[in-house]
């Protein structure tokens, strides 16, 4: 049985290496925050206490730099992404060995390239729905762009809007199915070591539609619930504070996803190793019995020894 309790109470075990993860999340909003003030150092003068309405007021020319700043911030977060991904992979390994002490940041090779082919991985199992999303997309702005507003039937309008909310819907459907089945691929991959253990679908998809996995999944949803409501004051009341409200906001998110991405790689290690376990009994149950009846084997080889001793002696 997963250990709930255990995979919660795991990130407080070492505040070090929690304190360390948090901060690899906060960077690059911290990154994001001090280009912001210094491309757009007017923000400072006024007394806006939100950065998100005083951009709604900048001019176009602003709002393209405002753009620029969002990617490079997300270059950052997808760097220091990578990292992290490492870690939560170390942190769902350990607890396969059911250790559920609270692992550190060393042998940094390891988990740069364990992050690395994470991010891999999971860029492919997005991919699809990333197209379909943007196919979707396309079809929303053909009626106004491409062949021209004024030239499109009704009908064409009705139809490219029909085909761009079919191909949605399907998009959803097919992201929630790759959001349930990624982490468990990542099980694999990080049990295995092996790239392609990722892509083993009858392995992913067999361990990924059980009620111990789901239930993991559950019990993390419903714990990122309520951290979100724990903090839902603090955050409103750095609503308030100029201009560092929204870092305080930033800085107190990164701590959350933090806790949740170490207690849910926790929940998932141990549904894998479970789930592992329960396959393994499944195939193989006179396994268990060959220590036993080697065991025995040597007591009698041990008993003859002694007979043929004794008449020695005799």
């Amino acid at each position: 049985m997963v250990d709930f309790g255990a995979a919660i109470k795991r990130p407080f075990t070492n505040f070090r290496s929690l304190s360390i993860g948090a901060v690899l999340y906060f960077i690059p909003y911290v990154i994001g925050f001090i280009l912001f003030l210094i491309i757009i150092p007017d923000y400072l003068k006024g007394n806006a206490m939100s950065r998100d309405l005083y951009v709604m007021s900048l001019s176009e020319a602003d709002s393209l730099k405002i753009q620029a700043i969002n990617i490079v911030t997300a270059v950052f977060g997808v760097l220091f992404g990578i990292a992290i991904s490492g870690y939560a992979l170390r942190c769902a390994k350990t607890a396969m060995n059911r250790d559920f002490r609270l692992p550190g940041w060393d042998k940094r090779d390891e988990l740069l390239r364990s992050g690395l082919l994470a991010t891999a991985i999971s860029i492919i199992y997005l991919l699809p729905a990333l197209i379909l999303f943007l196919t979707a997309y396309v079809m929303f702005l053909l009626p106004l762009k491409g062949t021209g507003y004024t030239l499109m039937s009704a009908g064409s309008m009705a139809a490219s809007l029909l085909v761009g909310i079919l191909i949605m819907v399907f998009a959803l459907i097919l992201l929630l199915f790759t959001v349930i089945l990624l982490p468990m691929a990542l099980m694999n991959f990080i049990r295995q070591d092996r790239f392609s253990a990722a892509f083993d679908l009858k392995a992913v998809t067999g361990k990924a539609f059980t009620g111990k996995y789901l239930g993991a999944i559950g019990v993390q949803i419903a714990y990122g619930i309520l951290l979100f409501l724990i903090i839902l004051i603090p955050i409103i009341i750095f609503v308030f504070i100029p201009y560092l409200g929204e870092l305080l906001t930033d800085a107190f998110m990164a701590a959350i996803m933090m806790l949740l991405m170490i207690s849910g790689y926790t929940m998932y290690g141990q549904a894998y190793r479970e789930l592992e376990e329960r396959d393994g009994k499944a195939q193989a149950p006179p396994v268990r019995q060959i220590p036993a009846v080697a065991e025995n084997r040597k007591k009698d080889s041990m008993k003859r020894e002694v007979k043929r001793e004794i008449k020695r002696k005799k």
